[in-house]
């Protein structure tokens, strides 16, 4: 049963009539939604294809490959993941001009746009596809048929993809080792432990091509794959085009059906502690359950029934961890498929005490309690609430989900064996199985799954303040509390959100788009409202509520709370409510609203569906006349800051990254870590009086809603919650910070420390290149930042890993700000080696863009990219209102898409280059290298 595909009844006549349509056979086979065409073509490759409109004039495709690296011998291991990184370089129909250069004359880019992954059992292409240039998406689906049946295997693009590899590797050794444990658990008795996707590094170093060639020939075979296309295209016409392309691949003379490595179900129950190095710290349990394919009503209504028992699980677990003096909070959990089809269930927690033992027993216990007794008819009622809330919601979002969010979605259903129902078939079967009355079944279920051998893990970070039992005690206490008699469980009693405003405002002036694309209003209390209306995006609201300040707002005894403000007030609650409660409520409502705190600015962001704008305005009320804190959770937000100076006391690149921006930015208190010493003065107070500073005066905030309804139907609610809103007269306004200046012309080469040296490979050197520069924030120069963003990565990822394949992937980030200019950082990591010849290679590709500037070419290719994300911004709602709440501050005007698209099509390339001179000019310039060999 797929939850994530729930969908509601319309109405209370269809609602009883489903109660009889739905009420058929156990054996009755599930219809298909006829949205999807699907089937097989000639040579056993089978396909699954389907229309989706967002975002327009885009098609998403996968190739999948039933083969990974438990199809590889002992000479092969690695390769089925380097033969994946191989069929970016050349293949059949991409020879002179390689792969990577063809996705980016689309305007796409590989990483965001274009991937591929290797797992034990499956290899995965991703392709994004531009629909307006019919030529060019003709030669993609030939790029996809490609990587089916013709990547090109060169020697010297072998080398330099397993040097490539070789960096991934290195980049998650450290991190694999820690987690190792539980994964062996997981895997105990299989040959998946034998095979991991990344491979050995030994067999990967040779880069065998003819090892590589014997792997694709024998097991990139047609009856071993599918294809999964979702976006603005007649799903007919493209199966169409794919068909020739995909059927050339011969069928195979031998058939090798897929079938997946079992893995021994365990006897025991196990437990493990696991130690990493990060400052973070769990409880947890995982157990799996048997598979249940999903093609008739009655495999339909068994999946229902597990989902329901684990939803209530671990809502049980969540409202014994609301109640004071508790050992854990916040619970989480995942449902996951394993490897060999079955579904393992995890649910965790954090703890409130440095002991996790405590934690783990409090969880524990509650498991059992659900054993002897079962959930209560109160959490029955509950669970059957927060459904039919994603029932709704998941309804209004059907026809405006992302093309590559329903391409998961129907490749989960393919891969569990499940039929895709259509949404009005969905929708009825979920609600005629909620009118039953479900209770003893899945009490019924919960005794019998309870006796599955779980995994019971700890995981314990940094800190040696916390303390944890080892496993063997985990088991001996597991062991006790089966014998125990517990007493039922009793749940609390529900409370309703309710914040009526005080005296409802009034609308005293307005102002409107000519176009009817935005209402402007101003409200009795000071508080001004903007409405953008969209066309056919959702049910959704989309909310921001913004002004200047931010952290630079407050006075310098008061920046440490003042960066971690909005996480100490998202974690506390409002009103009467802690945050655990309060999150509690809203699990049977739509709206959610959370704080943010940046640098130069300040407020908040939520959505609802439309049906709860209500609740949402009173969420919006409560939060900012109600704030509350937590002391024990804002507590731990300063132990964070403890362990993070821990963790710069032991680590050199955190060392280096600090001391960098110490030099760049002259040593300003705003862009260093907050010192211990400070971090330790700070009291509830200081945290009271910037959240009165940033949100003390809720009328002087500015509010965007962006929504797909009447601006008349929204005018008067705004008017009572938003015009309700307090205007103390005691408030003080953010203070204006000052301008930084930035300084280049640094260059510091280190070596790891010893403690370091325990944390990463010394092997491995890291590298960053910082760039300043004087710059106005203007929107002409947003758009540049964005290019020069773009080329700048593109020029390193082809000058190191392509065609040097000296680093893994290369990050580049640069930002624009009001009070700092142009700032950007230019990261990769690899072979320490090589370490000297990387900068060089670097350097050199900065001084080109600096001296010679872009081509042609490079402009086309970064506005197509601009202009496509620009296109799928505006059929987002909240990239629509952070865009007009941005530009409102601003003082900007609003423009619509048109404006917009002629702004970027306007930019010259004289104009790039000219930026590109003066942001990476060379005494802006400053370079920070850890553990060099070279």
């Amino acid at each position: 049963m797929k939850i994530t595909l729930w969908k509601p009844l319309l109405g209370a006549a269809l609602l009883v009539a489903s109660c009889v349509a739905w009420a058929d056979a156990a054996s009755t086979p599930l219809v298909a939604d006829s949205r999807v065409v699907q089937g097989t073509w000639s040579n056993g490759m089978r396909y699954m294809i389907r229309r989706n409109l967002v975002p327009r004039n885009k098609v998403e495709l996968r190739l999948i490959v039933q083969s990974g690296s438990m199809q590889e011998t002992e000479q092969q291991q690695g390769y089925a993941h380097l033969l994946e990184h191989l069929a970016f370089r050349h293949t059949r129909h991409f020879q002179q001009q390689d792969v990577a250069s063809f996705i980016e004359s689309l305007g796409m880019r590989i990483g965001p746009d274009t991937n591929a992954h290797t797992s034990f059992n499956e290899t995965s292409y991703e392709l994004s596809l531009p629909t307006t240039q019919p030529a060019r998406f003709k030669q993609g689906l030939q790029l996809l048929a490609d990587w089916a049946g013709g990547i090109q295997f060169d020697p010297e693009d072998a080398r330099k993809e397993a040097a490539i590899v070789t960096e991934e590797w290195r980049l998650r050794e450290h991190r694999d080792a820690q987690l190792a444990p539980l994964e062996n658990l997981e895997l105990a008795g299989s040959a998946y432990l034998q095979r991991k996707p990344i491979g050995k590094m030994e067999w990967v170093a040779r880069a065998d091509v003819a090892q590589l060639q014997a792997f694709y020939q024998q097991w990139y075979r047609p009856e071993r794959m599918k294809v999964v296309a979702v976006g603005d295209i007649d799903p007919v016409e493209l199966e169409a085009q794919l068909r020739p392309l995909m059927q050339a691949i011969p069928r195979s003379l031998e058939q090798k059906p897929f079938v997946a490595e079992r893995i021994p179900d365990a006897d025991k129950t196990r437990a493990v502690v696991m130690k990493v190095d990060q400052d973070s710290y769990y409880v947890g349990f995982s157990w799996v359950e048997p598979h249940s394919p999903e093609r008739t009503a009655a495999e339909y209504r068994s999946n229902l029934l597990n989902y329901l028992h684990y939803h209530m699980l671990r809502n049980r677990l969540r409202a014994v961890g609301l109640r004071p003096n508790q050992a854990f909070q916040g619970v989480r959990g995942d449902t996951d498929p394993t490897l060999d089809g079955k579904v393992q269930r995890s649910l965790w927690a954090w703890p409130t005490s440095y002991d996790l033992g405590s934690a783990w027993e409090s969880m524990r216990t509650e498991l059992e309690r659900v054993r002897q007794h079962g959930f209560t008819v109160q959490e029955w009622e509950r669970a059957k609430a927060e459904s039919r809330v994603i029932l709704q919601s998941q309804l209004d979002d059907d026809e405006h989900l992302e093309s590559s969010a329903v391409l998961e979605r129907l490749l989960n259903d393919w891969n569990g064996d499940r039929t895709t129902l259509s949404p009005a078939d969905e929708q009825g079967r979920v609600q005629a199985l909620l009118q039953q009355d479900l209770l003893p079944e899945i009490n019924a279920l919960a005794k019998r799954l309870s006796q599955q051998q779980a995994i019971h893990w700890i995981r314990l970070g940094s800190n040696e303040r916390y303390k944890a039992p080892d496993a063997e005690r985990l088991l001996r206490i597991d062991a006790r509390m089966a014998q125990e008699r517990l007493s039922p469980f009793e749940p609390a009693p529900e409370r309703p959100l309710s914040a009526p405003p005080g005296k409802p405002g009034t609308v005293v002036a307005e102002e409107a788009d000519p176009e009817g694309a935005w209402v402007r209003w101003r409200f009795s209390n000071g508080a001004e409202a903007l409405f953008y209306r969209t066309r056919d995006q959702g049910k959704q609201v989309s909310f921001a509520a913004g002004m200047f300040g931010g952290e630079a707002a407050v006075p310098r005894t008061l920046y440490a709370p003042a960066t971690i403000i909005d996480r100490a007030l998202n974690d506390s609650g409002a009103g009467a409510f802690r945050q655990g409660e309060l999150d509690w409520v809203l699990a049977t409502q739509t709206a959610r609203l959370k704080y943010y705190v940046n640098p130069y600015d300040h407020g908040m962001q939520g959505q609802a569906q439309i049906q709860d704008l209500t609740n949402l305005l009173s969420l919006i009320h409560l939060r900012l006349t109600q704030p509350r804190f937590e002391e024990d959770e804002t507590w731990g937000w300063l132990g964070m800051w403890i362990g993070r100076n821990r963790e710069l006391s032991s680590r050199s690149d955190l060392q280096l990254q600090e001391d960098m921006m110490d030099k760049i930015w002259g040593g300003h208190y705003r862009k260093l870590m907050p010192s211990p010493g400070t971090v330790r003065q700070t009291g509830e107070d200081d945290f009271k009086f910037v959240a009165r500073r940033l949100w003390g005066n809720p009328a002087a905030l500015r509010f965007v809603f962006v929504a797909d309804m009447d601006p008349e139907a929204i005018k008067p609610l705004l008017a009572t919650w938003i015009g309700g809103l307090p205007q103390p007269d005691n408030w003080f306004k953010p203070e204006t910070p000052d301008m930084l200046v930035a300084k280049g012309g640094f260059r510091e080469i280190r070596q790891h420390s010893s403690d370091s040296q325990k944390q990463v490979s010394a092997r491995k050197s890291d590298t960053t290149l910082y760039l300043t520069a004087r710059a106005e924030v203007s929107e002409e120069n947003l758009w540049l930042r964005r290019l020069v963003d773009d080329v700048l990565d593109r020029r390193l990822t082809k000058a190191i890993r392509e065609d040097k394949a000296l680093t893994y992937s290369v990050w580049v980030d640069s930002s624009l700000k009001q009070y700092e200019g142009f700032f950007a950082e230019a990261h990769f990591s690899g072979e320490a080696s090589h370490a000297a010849e990387a900068l060089r290679e670097a350097e050199r590709v900065i001084a080109d863009l600096r001296t010679q500037g872009v081509t042609a070419t490079e402009l086309e290719e970064g506005r197509l990219r601009l202009l496509r994300q620009l296109a799928e911004e505006q059929q987002d709602n909240a990239s629509l209102r952070s865009r007009a709440l941005g530009r409102w501050l601003m003082g900007w005007p609003l423009r619509n898409r048109a404006a917009l698209e002629a702004q970027i099509k306007a930019i010259t390339l004289e104009q790039l280059n000219q930026r590109l001179k003066a942001w990476l000019a060379a005494e802006g310039m400053s370079v920070a290298q850890l553990n060099p060999r070279s």
